[in-house]
């Protein structure tokens, strides 16, 4: 049994449904980790389950949440910048709690910070935010941040700058809405991303990144990236499609920095042996180096790997080109000196 939460007079009202659709194509059941913990809030918010958006489907009018965690020693004449968290789980699952450890630590370095839910690619009636594809997510992260721009002050002094903050297909997220966002307003400010997928090709069972991670035969790669997308990748390895190929290219951060509207600073940080392609890292470095985008990237190799997503924002994970600095550590700098 799952907890459906309906709009009623502002407040979150739950009926209850049973999970009973079958598993989707090709085996693969992405509603699994929602079942866990999709209705529950984050234990270390100081507020949870606000309303920061809202959705029409055929099935009625439905919020979409987010928890708020207020950052230590607020008063006197201290403004803080907000942060917009945007969990992982390949698109088509996860929740907002798996955030919960890391929304704490950067409340506590400082920032507003907003931790949200977003509509997914699953496929679960009983759950409703399952269903949508790309762009949908995009543009809920879009509206979490432009929430947040006009919300902040009602929880801690604002200084009026939002930074945005994803993890795994979160990063993704975020670099989509730093892209195609409206500056000033559903844009962020600054934006960091762990094993943020910037190139979408990568993401398929012919790359050396998704084998490790999903050893054959049970690939998970293709299948939630199509599931996202709504269509198998086609058989070009032109990523962007710079020679006619590519048409996951749409959700492809490294594809869509465009010159006469960049995107904000960005942080980047990703593992030399993960599920989300280091190339898709550097390529996406290098294209905002080319544009003089402000960047700063961590490599992380040696034991940390294969590490991936949340896991590189832990304590004590090494950023390769700051020796003696964790990940962790140089992305909160980097959003503080420009929020």
């Amino acid at each position: 049994m799952v907890i459906r939460k309906i709009r009623s007079a502002g407040l979150a009202a739950t009926l209850l449904f049973s999970l009973l659709h079958p598993a989707a194509a090709n085996a693969h059941t992405p509603a699994a980790p929602i079942q866990a913990c999709w209705d529950t809030a984050g234990p270390l918010a100081t507020t949870q389950w606000v309303a920061y958006s809202s959705f029409t489907d055929a099935h009625g009018t439905f919020d979409l949440f987010l928890d708020e965690y207020t950052p230590k020693d607020v008063g006197g004449n201290r403004f803080f910048p907000a942060a917009v968290l945007v969990h992982g789980g390949s698109w088509d699952g996860g929740c907002r709690t798996w955030l919960d450890g890391l929304s704490r630590r950067l409340a506590d370095a400082g920032f507003i910070v907003f931790n949200i839910d977003y509509r997914l690619a699953c496929d679960s009636p009983g759950v409703y935010l399952c269903g949508f594809n790309s762009p949908t997510p995009v543009a809920d992260v879009q509206a979490a941040i432009a929430w947040a721009r006009v919300n902040a002050p009602t929880y801690a002094p604002f200084n009026g700058h939002v930074a945005a903050v994803g993890t795994s297909a979160g990063g993704n997220l975020v670099y989509m809405a730093g892209l195609t966002g409206v500056r000033g307003v559903s844009m962020p400010d600054a934006m960091a991303g762990a094993s943020g997928h910037p190139e979408m090709g990568y993401m398929s069972d012919l790359n050396a990144a998704c084998r490790e991670a999903f050893p054959p035969p049970g690939s998970a790669c293709w299948t939630d990236s199509t599931i996202f997308l709504g269509f198998p990748l086609d058989a070009s390895h032109d990523w962007c499609g710079d020679g006619g190929g590519d048409n996951w290219s749409s959700a492809s951060p490294e594809c869509n920095v465009d010159p006469l509207n960049l995107p904000p600073p960005t942080f980047i940080a990703n593992a030399t042996q993960e599920l989300s392609s280091f190339r898709g890292a550097t390529d996406f470095k290098a294209t905002l180096d080319a544009d003089r985008v402000p960047e700063q990237f961590c490599t992380v190799s040696g034991r940390f790997a294969h590490d991936h997503g949340s896991d590189l924002l832990n304590p004590g994970v090494p950023c390769d080109q700051r020796p003696g600095t964790d990940v962790i550590t140089n992305l909160i700098e980097f959003l503080k000196e420009r929020v």
